[in-house]
């Protein structure tokens, strides 16, 4: 989509070098490797900016551009089921709708049919939140560290103002970016002059580097000011950069002196991001190859330490088959923390529904609590017997009722609770209790 919204604004030679710079940008790779949200947040995020785009060159040549702007709010709409930060681009379209309303030719019905088509998609968001005590909301707050969230507070999340974490933010920002701020800062001095040169005369009036801008600052203004309160994850301001690419893109389509500064740190930039690629495609071809493994034994031994599932679907795989044995009913599997939950759920043969005990032992509140088949209080569980990864005998009979909690291997920390039936947190309290 970077390669699509460099080509779209008519910059030469600027399509293959965005497609690169997307590809080949540190911060970006890891959407490859790890499995997050932000790989498919951050392919809507491109495909909105690709149609504010054409929404707002239609408008500049004298059109409607009711087709870009109903895949705008499309995009948007879409997006927000994947991660809320995609609306943040809403203010930048603002913004430079009134700042370029001197080279624009207004249009109404396309922007009403572009929220009506954003607000169709999110409305499933609305809805869900509405009857669940906007818990997604709380959820935002509570990650920010401000009180009315659903994460107690404490001196060491509570949000307050200081340069901690805008200084961790930083350092983050400048690892993912490295050289990338150099080459930036070079194409930035091209700037216009490069547009200008680079551009179809018939797209020169555009200002397509400013919308660029205006696309990416909103989501890096909002996070940096978070940083002065709050922590803020490294990712988190990702997406603003993707447009910020399609001005280096542009710079290095008009780069004619292969021995310019700009030229130098571009290829700098390009053999970084091929090294770490590489880096990352072979060191996946070596967990996956076991002959490889086995022929390095200490790298074999670090892999296995370092890969979670295995050792998870281990002690518990055992604990599900004597459960079934032994009842002849199916056991549900309940682990300590929702992270466990979620790779229990997916590693574990035939990918079972696996609960989460977090709110019930002093953790905050997840999806897997409000949702039936993850749901401890679901009354279709009662009865059956429960598989507990993590935690201690203890603290299971502590926290659900059962006729016992056995641990059938003493060295596999999976517990077996008989007869489950239900949290003790909804037992009556006895009558003076409650005076």
């Amino acid at each position: 989509k970077v390669g699509m919204i460099a080509v779209a604004a008519a910059l030469a030679r600027a399509g293959l070098g965005g497609t690169l710079a997307f590809t080949l940008f540190v911060g970006y790779q890891f959407s490859g490797v790890a499995m997050t949200i932000d790989g498919p947040h951050m392919a809507w995020w491109l495909l909105a900016c690709w149609a504010a785009f054409r929404a707002f060159y239609a408008w500049h040549v004298g059109r409607s551009g009711m087709a870009a702007w109903l895949a705008l709010g499309a995009a948007i709409g879409i997006g927000m089921l994947f991660k809320y930060t995609i609306a943040i681009l809403l203010p930048g379209v603002i913004v430079f709708a009134l700042i370029a309303r001197r080279s624009l030719t207004f249009h109404l019905k396309p922007v009403l049919a572009s929220l009506l088509v954003m607000l169709l998609f999110l409305s499933p968001i609305v809805i869900w939140n509405a009857n669940n005590d906007w818990v997604t909301v709380k959820h935002l707050i509570g990650r920010m560290g401000l009180p009315g969230g659903d994460e107690k507070i404490t001196k060491s999340n509570a949000a307050s103002f200081g340069l901690t974490w805008f200084i961790r933010m930083l350092g983050d920002q400048l690892a993912l970016l490295n050289i990338t701020v150099v080459v930036f800062i070079l194409a930035m001095r091209r700037g216009r002059s490069s547009q200008a040169t680079s551009v179809a005369p018939s797209k020169r009036s555009f200002p397509a580097f400013t919308l660029m801008v205006f696309l990416a600052l909103p989501i890096i203004l909002m996070y940096t000011s978070i940083s002065f309160i709050s922590k803020v994850q490294a990712n988190w301001p990702l997406p603003g950069y993707a447009t910020l690419l399609v001005m280096m893109a542009a710079a290095l389509g008009t780069v004619a002196d292969r021995r310019s500064a700009l030229a130098g740190w571009w290829r700098a930039w390009v053999v970084l991001g091929l090294v770490v690629f590489a880096g990352s495609l072979m060191s996946g071809l070596v967990v996956a190859s076991e002959p490889i493994r086995k022929a390095i034994p200490p790298l074999d031994r670090a892999i296995v330490r370092l890969s979670v599932a295995p050792k998870v679907v281990a002690a518990v795989q055992p604990a599900i088959e004597d459960a079934r044995k032994d009842t002849g009913q199916e056991p549900i599997i309940v682990a300590h923390h929702y992270m466990d939950a979620a790779r229990l759920a997916f590693y574990l043969p035939g990918r079972p529904s696996v609960m989460s005990a977090a709110s019930f032992v002093g953790g905050r509140k997840s999806s897997y609590d409000y949702f039936k088949d993850t749901d401890l209080r679901n009354k279709a569980l009662l009865g059956r017997p429960a598989v507990l990864y993590g935690g201690n005998a203890e603290l299971w009979d502590r926290t659900f009722k059962f006729d016992r909690v056995e641990q059938p291997r003493p060295d596999v920390p999976a517990y077996i609770g008989w007869n489950y039936q239900g949290p003790r947190a909804d037992e009556p309290k006895p009558k003076e209790a409650v005076q």
